[in-house]
């Protein structure tokens, strides 16, 4: 594996630690997420996006520590597709971000 292979899955690695992360913090304190974020929506609504937030990164940490690629790059046009709403939001960090995350899996399973 090389140095840059590494490099990508620690990355990715940090990103579901972040995910699981948020997910939690979600779940916990709807409210507050909601006022940092300015994402505005029911309590129970941002509890499930905090959820479902929790079990991407759950999910991605797991097979990346597997070194799964397969699964790797099954998440790239998922990833690409949430890129692409948020593109429509006008959401330009998330997308720069998922963009990243892309990459980093591409870098994980190819490189």
């Amino acid at each position: 594996m090389s140095p840059l292979t590494r490099l990508a899955r620690l990355l990715l690695i940090a990103h579901a630690c972040i995910n699981i992360a948020q997910g939690i913090y979600t779940f916990l304190d709807p409210k507050h997420w909601s006022e940092i974020t300015g994402f505005e929506a029911d309590d129970r609504v941002l509890q499930m996006i905090g959820l479902t937030t929790l079990a991407t990164g759950w999910y991605q940490l797991i097979f990346v520590a597997q070194g799964n690629r397969r699964l790797m790059l099954a998440t790239v046009p998922l990833r690409l597709g949430f890129a692409g709403v948020m593109y429509g939001w006008g959401r330009m960090g998330m997308v720069l971000c998922e963009g990243c995350v892309v990459w980093f899996c591409l870098v994980g399973v190819f490189g």
